[in-house]
Order: structure tokens, then sequence, then C-alpha cells
């Protein structure tokens, strides 16, 4: 164990080749090395990357490669040096590296239709499986949009680590809700939604029938959960403007004689004599 830093910028040769760390996980650093047989030394460095605080472990260069198993948290730094067994001759460090967890998402539920970025870190080059939902399988980052829950595996090259996250898929409700329809100014109307246990209106009711009062035409939308997951719908309320209603014709009249009455100011009447006409010629008996 180090009893004291050692600074980065001062340790070492710099005319003896450095190591390069590839890969740098909670559980495994990978990296390359020029000469084989050569040692590795791995430090734990401050956040700066300018000293090594603590001594991590060592391990020996072959076929151009080498790994260490660690005990890390995401987010250490670690630099490395190589020390040639024969002569002593020791490195300078290698540029540092952050530590990471392999497989940044953790597993979680999804609805059905969602889709999800699923996210990878520490190290270059990673591959995903199965391609089934997902955008791509090479990457950092991909999309996932399962049609059902889903295992997926993700893999990277430099230290061969796996890691796996599943994505649970919960059933989307769908919401209903009343048609479209009219009322007349200053009139209420009723509407109902169904599909769900929950219920959340644009107008902030919570129950699964509301009763509108539209000032003047209005869309309004309904979110409808079934604990998990919402759907959304929505009914459009038309406001029709009460007609300014005027009858023309003789009021007074002699007994036995007719008399015709016009209606103006809407499209469609009707008397209460049954008539659906605008005019209307009519024989009263008495006033």
């Amino acid at each position: 164990t180090m009893n004291k830093a050692i600074n980065l910028n001062t340790s070492g040769n710099d005319n003896y080749p450095s190591p390069t760390i590839l890969a740098a996980f909670t559980k495994k650093i990978c990296g390359t090395h020029s000469n084989n047989g050569d040692s590795i030394e791995v430090f734990k460095s401050d956040n700066g990357c300018i000293n090594a605080l603590q001594y991590i472990g060592t391990t020996v260069v072959s076929a151009g490669a080498w790994s260490i198993q660690v005990n890390l948290t995401s987010g250490d730094r670690v630099i490395a040096n190589a020390r040639n067994n024969s002569n002593n001759n020791t490195s300078e460090f290698s540029a540092c590296a952050t530590v990471y967890d392999l497989l940044a998402t953790p597993n979680t539920s999804i609805c059905n239709g969602d889709t999800l970025l699923l996210s990878a870190a520490g190290s270059a080059s990673f591959s995903w499986s199965p391609a089934a939902g997902l955008s791509t399988t090479t990457g950092s980052i991909v999309k996932a949009s399962p049609v059902g829950t889903s295992t997926y595996v993700v893999s990277e090259a430099a230290c061969g680590l796996s890691d796996t996250i599943v994505l649970t898929v919960n059933s989307r409700p769908i919401a209903f809700v009343s048609n479209d329809t009219s009322v007349c100014s200053g009139a209420s109307v009723p509407i109902t939604a169904r599909g769900g246990g929950g219920y959340l209106w644009s107008t902030g009711a919570t129950t699964f029938s509301t009763t509108l009062t539209p000032a003047s035409g209005a869309l309004y939308t309904v979110t409808v959960s079934n604990g998990l997951c919402n759907d959304t719908t929505s009914v459009f309320v038309n406001v029709n403007t009460i007609p300014t209603l005027t009858i023309t014709g003789n009021n007074v009249i002699c007994v036995g004689d007719s008399v015709t009455l016009t209606a103006a100011g809407a499209l469609n009447y009707q008397w209460n004599g049954g008539s659906t006409a605008n005019t209307i010629t009519i024989t009263p008996l008495n006033t």
C-alpha cells in the first residue's frame, strides 16, 4: 500500500512506453502494452488525475494485453504504469481513466409502445443482443422498444465482460370517451370515459364521468390509467348559439277569420300545433 501520493507528472521514465487503459469497470480493468512480460501496476488516482493515491494491484502483460480484477466504485479514477521485470525500468503513468458500471440502466418497467434508452459505459465498443426491439446492436446507447418483457445482454470487447437488463413491458389501457357532441350556449352535457381504473380530465375532474358547461366550442382530454400505464383520448363539445326568434302576422283578428304567422331567426321550427314549417295559417276559436 502506498504511504504517500506519487505525482503523475514526475514519476517514471518518459523514454519507456506507458500502458494504455482500454476499459475501466468496477470489477475489472483492461488495456494494452507493447512489451510482453512487463508488470502493469494499477493505482487509484485523485479526481484531478494528478496523483496516484492508492495501489490497487499488479498484473503481467501477455500477447500485448493485460487485465486485472478490482473492486472499485463507479466514478473512481485510475492510472497505470509499466515496469520492466528485468531492469526494473518504470514508465510514466498512463492517461487517467474513469471507472464505470458496465450497464448504466437498471432493470425497469415500461409501457407497451414506449421506448427506453439503454446505456453502457467504460469501454469503446459494445454489442447488444437480441436484436429484436433494439434500434441497433452496437454502441454505448441503444433504443429499446420491446413488444413484450425482454432480457437484453450488453457485452464489451476489451475486458470480455457482459451484463443483462430485464425490461418488463406492462399493458397499456385503451381509453374510450363519449362521441363528439353539441350543446346550446349555457347548457351542460355529461361526458363519460372508460377503459381504466383512474381518470384525469383536462378540467381537473378525476371521476369517470364529468359534466361540462363550455362557453364556446372546446376539446377536452381524459387520461385513463390502469395503475401502471396511461392512455389519453379526447372529445370535442361544440356550442351552438341560441337563436333569436321572431313571429310576424296579424295578432288581432275577428272570430272565424284566419291568420298567417311567419317565424324567422332559425333553421328548424316546431309549432305547438305540430307544424314544422316556418309559416303557418291558423283559424283560432279564441285568443
